[in-house]
């Protein structure tokens, strides 16, 4: 159950993955992401020939997304920080959320310990089940009565049937992932003891610099709203003050001119 649950979590990320590349679909936040930090990446090699006309980047590029500076203030953060501000927090959310939600599952699974998993699990049935089945006699003839041994054989040639599709449906998630991960461009770094887990890695460290780009924008925000607002308020108090001093001075005058006048009436 829980290496079918594990394959299910990689073949739905390789699916989000898949389907954000589509160029018959919707253009989605990953690829909205990607044509930002593209464009922004060649104005900063602007006259580089090498690296200023640029029309993609591999996967393994985004982590330094996460440590370039893109302000004189350090407290705006890095160029994720401003690539989450342009397009939105919402749509950033999104990206996290829901377009490349299975990511963080995935990260979680390694295939060559399934694949191990499965020759161990093969040994077992060869070993525990059919040879002593194969046998005739033996142990399992002389310890169980032959009407359980022919209930035995069919629970061992479904169990050999499901193994075999188990390990089809390995080899075909390994495929997709390689496949899904060349039309990015990605490619596992040598001695990767899984190269489907290492990519998947990539991706889960990008979805969580996206996620802490948009906490961190969000709390800016919130502090510069919070700032705003005050002086907002502080500024209402000193017109408010000012109106009220106006107000007074205007009385004052008031009563001495009527001060004034009455004087001359009276010397008049």
């Amino acid at each position: 159950g829980d290496v079918l649950k594990n394959m299910h979590f990689v073949q739905e990320a390789e699916r989000q993955l898949r389907a954000a590349t589509a160029i018959d679909s919707k253009p989605g936040v990953l690829r909205e992401f990607y044509t930002t930090a593209l464009k922004i990446g060649n104005r900063m090699n602007l006259g580089n020939k090498a690296r200023g006309d640029a029309v993609g980047f591999r996967p393994d590029t985004l982590p330094k997304l996460a440590t370039v500076k893109y302000s004189s203030d350090p407290k705006k953060g890095t160029l994720i920080n401003f690539i989450v501000e342009f397009i939105g927090a919402t749509r950033a959310d999104a990206l996290v959320t829901q377009e490349l939600s299975a990511i963080k599952n995935a990260v979680t699974v390694n295939l060559e310990q399934i694949d191990g998993d499965f020759a161990r699990l093969d040994d077992a049935i060869k070993t525990n089940v059919e040879d002593e089945l194969d046998k005739g006699s033996g142990t399992l003839a002389d310890q169980f009565a032959k009407p359980f041994i022919a209930k035995i054989r069919p629970f061992a040639l479904e169990a050999r049937r499901r193994l075999k599709v188990c390990k089809e449906d390995l080899k075909k998630t390994r495929a997709s992932v390689e496949s899904v991960a060349e039309l990015y461009g990605g490619q596992a770094k040598e001695g990767d003891s899984c190269p489907v887990q290492a990519f998947f890695t990539i991706w889960n460290n990008f979805v969580n610099d996206v996620d802490a780009a948009r906490i961190h924008n969000k709390k800016l925000a919130d502090k510069a709203a919070k700032e705003a607002q005050k002086k907002a308020a502080a500024e209402k108090k000193a017109k408010k003050k000012k109106e009220k001093e106006e107000k007074e001075r205007q009385r004052k005058l008031a009563a001495q001119q009527e001060q004034q006048q009455q004087e001359q009436e009276e010397n008049g």
